[in-house]
């Protein structure tokens, strides 16, 4: 008899303490921010298999973004092939303005395979 397969535990995504965080279930909506605040959209991708995001478009009044990634499972020690993984867009603000965000999740042969929107109005 085969043991039993444990509980994994998801890990958070590895995004900057007190930044505001957005998750891919806030797709197509409105984020409203202080321009002094830091933007973090957690999304997922599979690198192993082909598949990551990348930035399309943005405001101008948004500065480009760093990037964090880190283990969608607590404790993983190293990627597993095939497995997702968090890649965390980090975005400060150059000043006040209203406009999206627009991030694409791809292929490795460049097939286009999602699309990520955020209104994004910094004050």
């Amino acid at each position: 008899m085969a043991a039993p397969a444990l509980a994994q535990s998801p890990a958070p995504a590895p995004s900057p303490e007190g930044a505001v965080r957005v998750a891919s279930d806030q797709d197509g909506q409105r984020i409203d921010v202080q321009a002094s605040d830091t933007l973090a959209i957690e999304l997922q991708s599979s690198p192993s298999a082909g598949t990551s995001w990348a930035v399309i478009s943005q405001p101008e009044f948004v500065a480009e973004p760093t990037q964090q990634t880190g283990p969608t499972v607590a404790g993983a020690t190293r990627p597993v092939l095939g497995a997702p993984r968090w890649q965390v867009f980090v975005f400060t603000f150059t000043g006040p303005g209203t406009g999206d965000i627009v991030l694409k999740k791809k292929a490795r042969d460049g097939a286009e395979l999602e699309t990520f929107t955020i209104t994004v109005t910094a004050q």
